[in-house]
């Protein structure tokens, strides 16, 4: 079995360091394969990870500084890291459990949201919650917000030079 799986992960697509990398159904396959083994660790060997049941899947969205915004999907009770196969899946580095998060997205609305990886412009906000409601609009997940968009043009930067000292021990 373990050469099986080793072989299945060799055929995956590798990730940016040439590391073979789970994804899509077959991902998915595979990860339950190796979990069953009992030889599943996270890090180097500190917690071994057994198939977890499903756990509940809730999705926010954070908005950062610039007004970027970002799906953020957390499961309750919480884990240490949610991450995407073909659904989402979860981490518990305290239970060392891994196992599905439910009820997730549809596969194509979760390949939406994680093409996000820059966040959503407010700009781009209006067209988004469109594209939700018109293609998904029983996905339940919440729209972002619409942020207003505020035009500064009466207001000039201003060039400012900051210098510090410090004094160097010899």
């Amino acid at each position: 079995m373990d050469i099986e799986s080793l072989a299945e992960l060799n055929r995956q697509q590798p990730d940016r360091s040439g590391r073979g990398r789970l994804q899509g159904r077959s991902g998915e396959r595979l990860l339950y394969r190796i979990l069953e083994t009992g030889r599943c660790y996270l890090g180097e060997a500190q917690t071994l990870l057994q198939a977890g049941e499903p756990k509940a899947c809730v999705m926010h969205w954070r908005i950062d500084r610039q007004g970027m915004q970002h799906p953020l999907f957390e499961c309750s009770p919480s884990a240490m890291c949610v991450f995407r196969l073909q659904g989402l899946w979860y981490v518990d580095a305290e239970t060392g459990e891994c196992g599905r998060l439910e009820p997730g997205p549809p596969v194509e609305l979760l390949e939406e949201l994680f093409a996000l990886s820059e966040g959503l412009a407010p700009d781009a906000v209006p067209a988004f919650n469109r594209m939700l409601s018109e293609r998904f609009p029983d996905s339940g997940l919440p729209a972002p917000r619409r942020l207003p968009i505020v035009d500064h043009k009466a207001s000039r930067p201003v060039p400012c030079l900051r210098l510090t000292t410090r004094v160097l021990e010899i």
